[in-house]
C-alpha cells in the first residue's frame, strides 16, 4: 500500500503570513506550483495559498500592495500526513477541491515536508480500481501476512 510520502515532492517556498501578498503572486508566476504553504516563524504550518486565492488577488491591482499572505491564507484545508494512504489521499482531495495539499508532519510539530498533486494521486487511484483481481487477491494476502 502506497503512502502520502511516496508522492510527496519538496516544497519549493512558503511564506510568512505577514509577507506581501506580491510576492506570493511572484512565486505563483516564477514557479510550477499548485499551492503554497504558509508557516510561522518556527516552520510550522498555518494554512496554504492556492492558485483561487492569487487569481483573485490579481484581479484587483490596486489593492495588491496592501494585502499580505495571511489575507489570501486558507486555514480550511486539511493538509495529509506523510503515512496517510490512498484512501484518504483520495479523501481530502474531493473535500477540498484543490490541484495540491501540502504535506504535515504533526510528529516534528506541524512542520511541512511536501507538497503532492491531486493528478499523481489520481492516478494510481484509477491503477488500483481497474488492477485484475489477482493483483488484488496478492495484495489482500499479502496484507494479512504482515498483521501476523
Amino acid at each position: 500500500t502506497r503512502l502520502v510520502s511516496d508522492w510527496s515532492s519538496d516544497v519549493c517556498s512558503s511564506d510568512l503570513p505577514e509577507d506581501p501578498a506580491a510576492g506570493v503572486i511572484d512565486r505563483f508566476e516564477d514557479a510550477d506550483i499548485d499551492i503554497l504553504p504558509v508557516i510561522d516563524g518556527e516552520n510550522r504550518y498555518l494554512g496554504m495559498v492556492s492558485l483561487e486565492e492569487i487569481f483573485q488577488a490579481a484581479q484587483s491591482t490596486n489593492a495588491q500592495g496592501l494585502l499580505l499572505t495571511a489575507d489570501l491564507m486558507r486555514t480550511d484545508v486539511t493538509p495529509l500526513g506523510p503515512d496517510d494512504g490512498l484512501d484518504r489521499a483520495m479523501e481530502l482531495f474531493a473535500e477540498s477541491d484543490l490541484l495540491a495539499l501540502p504535506v504535515v508532519d504533526e510528529a516534528q510539530g506541524k512542520r511541512v515536508v511536501g507538497v503532492v498533486k491531486r493528478h499523481d494521486v489520481a492516478g494510481d487511484y484509477l491503477r488500483r480500481l481497474h488492477e485484475p483481481k489477482s493483483a488484488i487477491l496478492t495484495r489482500a494476502a499479502t496484507a494479512l501476512e504482515r498483521k501476523r
